[in-house]
């Protein structure tokens, strides 16, 4: 089961900083501590003409940042290291970049940016660093793209264009401070999509849980009071390589694969078909798994008209006393 923690109201913002929209990152390793972070990290701001020259981000990064250690909000500032992604003017005629994710890794946060270039903040020091993206982000338009960590540390993954070529990039970072993203899987699952076979019922049934399931509803329409518990040995197992392929019926058309995430620390990347099911792709062996429809059982019928899939993350293992 999941847990929530309200926050206190967060101070209002510095002078300047009042017109600027943030996102909200958690810093939180819950295998080592049960203390987390949050920070608000300003979008670059657009439509302020008087600040169309200038750097961003700037030289000195104002955010605030609530920790669960002492209970409250402090205004932190972040000296920048090295050259800014650019002018607001400059970065205005980039494409947004809609889906912004964060990593967490060995001390410092990686935030993916509306422009697609990260951010390296340094929690130890109060430094950070512009991190250009991949070179294919800089060249292709209509990408869906995912920042996060698995076995070999921060990931960039990327579904290019309108096409199903999927590029998985690693960074590389020295001690000088030198971060390079370098291209690690190259694929093109147009060859593998329309050869997929699937079980109906594979590894599932996926199931609703806390806010998300509507347990009224859900008995109103079913009169009954089944469990929401999944049988684990009816899970997917990432630790079984081996594709079971008895009894299964071709996939049938589709509409194209999306990037829902890493798995934290085997080289797995989590991929949807058509929005409804789920897809695990081994880049060791270049082998594409069906593991279920992510739409879970009686989704349709409890979730009413907003059925779309907002955000997603992988699980992480809980910290434990």
């Amino acid at each position: 089961m999941g847990w929530e923690e309200p926050l206190p109201p967060r101070p209002p913002p510095s002078l300047g900083m009042e017109y600027l929209f943030e996102d909200n990152y958690l810093v939180f390793d819950p295998a080592t501590s049960p203390h987390y972070q949050v920070f608000h990290v300003a979008l670059v701001p657009h439509g302020e003409t008087a600040m169309a020259e200038s750097e961003w981000p700037p030289s000195s990064f104002v955010m605030w940042v609530f920790s669960s250690v002492n209970g409250r909000w402090e205004e932190k500032t972040f000296v920048r290291q090295g050259p800014p992604a650019g002018t607001i003017a400059q970065l205005a005629a980039f494409q947004w970049c809609y889906a912004r994710h964060a990593v967490y890794w060995r001390g410092a946060l990686y935030v993916q940016r509306e422009h697609h270039f990260v951010i390296r903040l340094s929690l130890s020091d109060s430094t950070y660093q512009v991190i250009k993206p991949p070179n294919t982000l800089q060249s292709v338009r209509g990408q869906d793209s995912y920042l996060g960590k698995s076995k070999k540390g921060v990931y960039y993954v990327l579904m290019l264009g309108n096409s199903d070529r999927l590029q998985v990039w690693v960074l590389e970072e020295s001690r000088d401070g030198y971060a390079e993203w370098m291209l690690e899987h190259d694929v093109d699952l147009q060859v593998l999509l329309p050869r997929l076979n699937y079980r109906p019922q594979a590894y599932g049934p996926w199931i609703l849980q806390d806010v998300n399931y509507n347990e009224d509803k859900h008995i109103a329409i079913y009169n009954d009071n089944e469990s929401t518990i999944v049988d684990h040995d009816s899970e997917w197992n990432s630790d079984d390589d081996a594709l079971d392929t008895e009894d299964m019926v071709d996939a049938g058309n589709h509409n194209g694969a999306s990037v829902l995430g890493l798995h934290p620390f085997k080289e797995i990347v989590f991929l949807s078909c058509s929005i409804s099911r789920g897809l695990a792709y081994h880049l060791s062996t270049s082998k594409l798994e069906d593991i279920g429809s992510i739409y879970p059982k009686y989704y349709r019928e409890v979730s009413g008209p907003h059925r779309d899939i907002q955000d997603f993350f992988p699980y992480t293992p809980c910290w434990m006393e």
